[in-house]
């Protein structure tokens, strides 16, 4: 089981700071969401845990190993991130994105080896967008783009997966069908995923741990814990919204 540990870990800007003296551990095997109203620091959370933003204070180790320390090919064997927004060539096909998923392997020359292949074409299969592999990024819809990323994430063939609010956008069928696949990645591929969400009750339902960022505060355990000890209770400042802890959804009174 490979780790990511944070450790007193404080994050924002330089005029600010969002959250300060975070810890904790996130493991292989386990999808855990990360909840939180707009703007209280998610996205941040991800890129300073991604390395692409700088951490105010505090330490971050992949099995006890400082990722400070880690060259950018050796940190892109570990971690793989799909942001919201990501500026790509809309002229590639599939296949060419999804096979950039390699570059940390092949001493980013884009040449492949016969095993590269075989684990592209597998996860392609897996991934479930096989038959979409000669057609152009511009060509899909915002469902098949986002699993192509996520495919892309998985022949990188990292221990880790952040996303940044995958679902956005997603009508509630390829939304369900994102989560699943989150899910059977975490099963049977034995992922860590870490994803920013505003779908609550499909994270609910799904997760196996859940982070939340609240007034402040910091939460991070098992779904059912959290759940037990009434953090969703009173999520929403409104008494129009209650939480059904029986059904782990929020429901409009």
């Amino acid at each position: 089981m490979t780790v990511f540990k944070v450790e007193d870990l404080s994050i924002g800007y330089k005029d600010k700071t969002l959250f300060s003296n975070l810890n904790f551990e996130i493991k292989t095997g386990i999808l855990t969401s990360l909840l939180g109203s707009n703007g209280i620091g998610k996205s941040t959370l991800l890129k300073t845990m991604s390395g692409l933003l700088d951490k105010t204070s505090g330490s971050i180790s992949i099995d006890n190993n400082n990722i400070d320390t880690f060259s950018i090919a050796d940190f892109a064997k570990m971690v793989s991130v799909v942001l919201t927004h990501e500026n790509v060539n809309k002229d590639l096909t599939v296949y060419e994105l999804v096979k950039l998923g390699r570059q940390p392997y092949t001493n980013w020359l884009d040449k492949l080896t016969e095993a590269d292949e075989n684990l592209i074409n597998v996860t392609l299969q897996d991934c479930e967008i096989s038959n979409l592999k000669d057609r152009k990024l511009s060509q899909l819809s915002d469902g098949q783009l986002q699993r192509t990323f996520i495919t892309r994430a998985v022949v990188q063939d990292t221990p880790f997966i952040f996303l940044d609010e995958p679902s956005t956008h997603l009508d509630l069928y390829h939304k369900v069908k994102l989560f699943k696949l989150l899910k059977k990645l975490c099963i049977d591929k034995k992922k860590c995923i870490l994803f920013s969400t505003h779908d609550l009750d499909l994270a609910l339902q799904l997760s196996d741990d859940i982070m939340l960022l609240k007034d402040e505060k910091f939460y991070h355990n098992t779904t059912t814990n959290l759940i037990n000890q009434g953090v969703f209770d009173r999520f929403f400042d409104t008494d129009d919204i209650v939480f059904d802890k029986e059904r782990k959804q929020f429901l409009i009174l």
